[in-house]
């Protein structure tokens, strides 16, 4: 995940280790969208600023998550349900997922697998019904 100030340009990297990914698919109509929305550039700004640590004050900021070594095994879990009051289920249909090639512009590009195959193969898909 990086953090860069809007206005100095202070950029904080942080990497962590992961074995799966939540992706939220009320806004998405593919694994491709889904992840290209939980990859997308965040603003933090208004009452979400971020203290930039070089200036020492609350500043506005880009956020965007990128991936740097994938595991072996990556494992997408899809949000089914939507925070509410009453915990409504998201009632969209998923049916047979195809997984494409990972788009690079979800992969940093001063990770070493973004010079490597970027695809990764559908294996198994596991459905849950409560």
């Amino acid at each position: 995940m990086q953090v860069k100030c809007c206005d100095c340009g202070y950029e904080s990297n942080t990497l962590e280790d992961f074995l799966d990914i939540s992706l939220d698919i009320s806004h998405a109509s593919s694994l491709t969208k889904a992840l290209a929305r939980f990859t997308g550039k965040e603003y933090l700004d208004r009452e979400n600023k971020y203290k930039c640590p070089k200036q020492g004050r609350l500043m506005r900021a880009v956020k965007q998550i990128t991936i740097d070594r994938a595991p072996n095994v990556l494992v997408f879990q899809l949000k089914r349900f939507e925070y509410s009051m009453y915990g409504s289920k998201i009632g969209k249909k998923v049916t047979a997922l195809s997984c494409p090639p990972l788009p690079r512009a979800l992969v940093s590009p001063l990770s070493p697998f973004f010079l490597s195959a970027c695809s990764l193969v559908l294996s198994k898909v596991l459905l849950l019904q409560a």
